[in-house]
């Protein structure tokens, strides 16, 4: 068993974070967090204009942490024209210890182009990218 968290450990990057750590003296203190989004996956592929898409990221964290964590998604269709993201639908989340599945919804307009896109969906706190997702495709009908 040890050997196996060895090997977790290896594979995820150090992400200072600064977390509310005491709640009884509300004190922002920076904790070492190693973070990685593991995996990415949608409930449907390929996608019809109009539907929302259920994201699930599955990711690894070395503590818990819920100070300003959030889910992001997008979904780039070229030259930053017409993307497709949300940030009514950007969910908040407390990053728990060991390796958990999170969920959040990305509503595809009625007017997106159809095709082939890449769909990203990062761990933010804040206004920062703590942790990256590989993209994974989406077709959109």
């Amino acid at each position: 068993m040890e050997r196996q968290i060895d090997q977790l450990v290896a594979t995820m990057k150090p992400t200072p974070i600064v977390a509310i750590q005491d709640r009884a003296e509300h004190t922002p203190t920076p904790v070492l967090v190693f973070l990685r989004v593991v995996s990415l996956s949608v409930d449907q592929n390929p996608v019809s204009r109009g539907k929302t898409l259920k994201i699930r990221c599955l990711v690894d964290s070395s503590k818990e942490v819920s100070d300003r964590i959030w889910i992001g998604a997008s979904i780039p269709i070229g030259q930053g024209k017409n993307d497709i993201f949300n940030k009514s639908q950007d969910k908040r989340i407390t990053l728990y210890e060991g390796r958990h599945e999170y969920d959040r919804d990305l509503t595809i307009p009625a007017n997106a182009p159809t095709g082939s896109y890449k769909l990203y969906s990062n761990v933010w706190q804040g206004d920062k990218i703590i942790a990256r997702g590989e993209p994974i495709e989406v077709v959109i009908v």
